[in-house]
């Protein structure tokens, strides 16, 4: 039996043959037994709707699997989960510009065996170490070069910001003449890790019979 589950823009649930039970409850998310707990309680933030066998969850903030708790009740033995990612760079420059993202992308998977009782999924912050030792120096230059080109065309268009926010040209100006080699860290950059695309292979038993259920998390 395989039991699909989606998250995405959409989030949701589909059930093959309807075995499985899709269920939300407060911050609780069921899915034949096992128990996601979600980040918000609140209504606001996510949106159900049920058609035929699927169970629609849809973001409405900016919440996301982060971090999110898969809870394994004692009727259930995980064989094996695998948890791949799709982790980007968001760059962030003026107050009222939202983050950007890099032209960059890097995958990074685990595999264990044998859970019991609970498992962690990885979160963006986690991230940065993982990064920083295999991937720094490229992520570094692409920031570097959209800072770069961004604050080129504040000054270049200064006449624009004088009245409205002055402080802007002032953080162009800082920018721009800043020594590069003395930049070492994430918090420097103004950048920092998303993930934008999840996967979760999980392979169990359950009352004799060996199921599956796959997560997947992608960003608009």
């Amino acid at each position: 039996m395989k039991v699909l589950l989606i998250f995405f823009a959409l989030w949701g649930c589909v059930v093959e043959e309807s075995v499985a039970s899709c269920v939300r409850n407060g911050k609780q998310y069921v899915i034949d037994g096992f128990i996601l707990n979600l980040p918000s309680i609140d209504e606001e933030d996510f949106k159900f709707e049920k058609r035929n066998d699927t169970l629609y969850i849809t973001s409405l903030t900016y919440f996301t699997l982060d971090g999110t708790t898969l809870v394994i009740p004692k009727d259930i033995r995980v064989i094996n989960l695998q948890e791949s990612i799709i982790i980007g760079i968001k760059q962030e420059t003026t107050d009222d510009t939202p983050a950007a993202w890099l032209d960059f992308s890097s995958e990074r998977s685990r595999l264990i065996r044998n859970i019991k009782q609970k498992y962690n999924l990885w979160t963006s912050q986690k991230q940065e170490d993982y990064l920083y030792r295999h991937h720094w120096s490229t992520i570094k230059d692409l920031s570097i070069q959209f800072q770069k080109t961004f604050y080129d065309k504040i000054i270049e268009n200064q006449i624009d910001y004088k009245e409205c926010c002055p402080e802007y040209i002032e953080q162009a100006k800082q920018y721009l003449a800043m020594k590069k080699e003395s930049v070492i860290s994430f918090e420097q950059l103004h950048a920092y890790p998303q993930i934008k695309g999840r996967t979760i292979t999980i392979s169990y038993r359950k009352k004799q019979k060996s199921r599956h259920i796959v997560i997947v998390e992608t960003f608009k």
